[in-house]
C-alpha cells in the first residue's frame, strides 16, 4: 500500500485539483479515495493496472463528493 501511495498518490492528487475548486476539499476527497482503497485492496485483480482502479475510486468518490453538496456533477473530464 504505501509504495502504491508513494507511486500514484501525486497523480490522483492533481486530477482532484483540476476538479475541486478549494485546496480543503482536495485534502479531503483524496484522503477518502486512498482510505477505500486500502479497505478494498484485497479484492485488487493484477490483471488491470493499479492506477486505473485508483481513478475509478477516484471518479466514484467524487461524484459521491458533489452529490453530498448538492452540486451538479459536471459531465466533461
Amino acid at each position: 500500500f504505501e509504495e502504491i501511495y508513494r507511486r500514484h498518490s501525486p497523480k490522483v492528487y492533481a486530477y482532484l485539483h483540476r476538479k475541486l475548486a478549494r485546496s480543503s476539499e482536495v485534502d479531503d476527497v483524496h484522503q477518502v479515495i486512498f482510505l477505500k482503497f486500502h479497505r478494498v485492496r484485497h479484492r485488487y485483480d493484477a490483471k488491470f493496472p493499479v492506477l486505473q482502479w485508483l481513478f475509478v475510486i477516484a471518479r466514484t468518490t467524487l461524484v459521491d463528493h458533489y452529490r453530498k453538496q448538492g452540486r451538479q456533477v459536471p459531465t466533461t473530464e
